[in-house]
């Protein structure tokens, strides 16, 4: 896509703090939700591949913006991680077993063991192949599973490459991506063709046939920074319009996933899908009209910087409800109203408080820090 970029050069286009981000979030977990609240649109699950390429797009940025800054400390990038991520999954992993040692003992081991794969982030491979393994109310830990195995190895991965040959970094990151969906198409064509059942689960929670989102959200970040951007997506003007389109085609991937999903995975349209919505996520970082505007409204934006409190606590609180409203409709909007109330506790009195522990050699920019927020996503 463009020049390469050496190994020494600048930031072309710095991130910084931008509402849009949090907006994409915000629609994100609002697709979540409603799945698993009201069970309409039951292509939420699309949410989750938002949340993998923003999250794949904003963590390959920051590294660099960091790297050109002379920030190559991995220990540091990780403890960043840890302090984001760790006590709010801790407190909700706490309510949960807790609550199913009162309400219902006879579950406790199965209620452990979740929070024991939860906590070791192998969640997603174990229900890949035995989704009975995860309780319900932690099924949605997978998608977290799979973002931090790949931090583990994306970041050192990237910055070796940067220091050894950048220019191998979009053509690597191409190539896996092309692997991923030959793989993923492989196992659908192995197995339904030998007469079995269409693997969805394995598709789905696998941590390399669902990779390609985050990969992909990486190389619009790399080529964002670096400016190897394609012209076309590189000016104003052709990039808000390629962006409204892409907009178009990720909204109508989430209201139609319950007729494309054989598709989905069967073909190259997860790949087109991330694709489209990594042009979404580029205008939100760069443009201020357009979609990027509808993004920043600020509502959304609120949901976006509670969304991973949010995606942590919404089954198990809707769950909790369901015990004592039996009515569906009822029960899913005080359940709805319930989780962001309690998202809401959890982002301001876990997250932000300890994110204020970071110590001053570990922490970046303000506005850097705020920027990345997990996909909970």
């Amino acid at each position: 896509m463009g020049n390469d970029a050496g190994a020494g050069q600048p930031a072309t286009n710095p991130l910084g703090y931008r509402p849009a981000l949090d907006g994409v979030r915000g629609i994100a977990i609002l697709a979540v939700v409603s799945l698993h609240a009201f069970g309409q649109p039951a292509e939420g699950a699309l949410g989750v591949d938002l949340f993998f390429v923003l999250s794949g797009f904003l963590i390959t940025s920051l590294l660099l913006e960091r790297r050109q800054r002379g920030d190559t400390s991995l220990r540091r990038f990780y403890a960043r991680r840890a302090l984001r991520l760790l006590p709010a999954l801790f407190a909700m992993l706490t309510a949960y077993v807790a609550w199913t040692a009162v309400t219902d003992p006879r579950k406790l081991g199965h209620a452990i063991t979740g929070a024991a794969l939860a906590i070791g982030y192998v969640a997603n491979i174990a229900a890949a192949w035995h989704p009975e393994t995860i309780p319900h109310e932690l099924s949605q830990i997978w998608s977290l599973s799979q973002e931090e195995q790949f931090y583990l190895v994306w970041p050192p991965v990237l910055l070796l490459l940067m220091r050894v040959r950048p220019s191998m970094v979009p053509r690597a990151l191409a190539l896996l991506i092309g692997a991923v969906a030959l793989e993923r198409f492989l196992i659908v064509i192995l197995t339904v063709g030998g007469g079995g059942e269409f693997p969805l689960s394995r598709l789905y929670l696998g941590p390399d046939t669902h990779a390609e989102p985050i990969l992909i959200g990486c190389l619009f970040g790399f080529c964002f920074v670096t400016g190897q951007l394609p012209a076309w997506l590189a000016a104003p003007g052709p990039r808000r319009r390629a962006a409204g389109v892409s907009a178009a085609f990720v909204l109508c991937g989430i209201l139609l996933f319950d007729r494309i999903w054989p598709f989905l995975f069967a073909t190259p349209l997860l790949t087109v899908y991330a694709a489209a919505a990594g042009i979404v996520i580029l205008s939100a970082a760069t443009d201020t009209d357009g979609i990027a505007r509808l993004l920043a409204f600020r509502p959304l934006v609120f949901v976006g910087r509670i969304s991973y409190s949010l995606y942590l606590w919404h089954l198990f609180v809707l769950t909790a409800i369901g015990v004592s409203v039996p009515e569906i409709g009822v029960r899913s909007i005080v359940g709805v109203a319930a989780s962001v109330a309690i998202a809401a506790a959890s982002f301001f009195l876990v997250e932000q408080r300890f994110l204020r522990l970071k110590p001053r050699a570990a922490s970046t920019s303000s506005a850097a820090t705020r920027a990345y927020v997990p996909l909970t996503p």
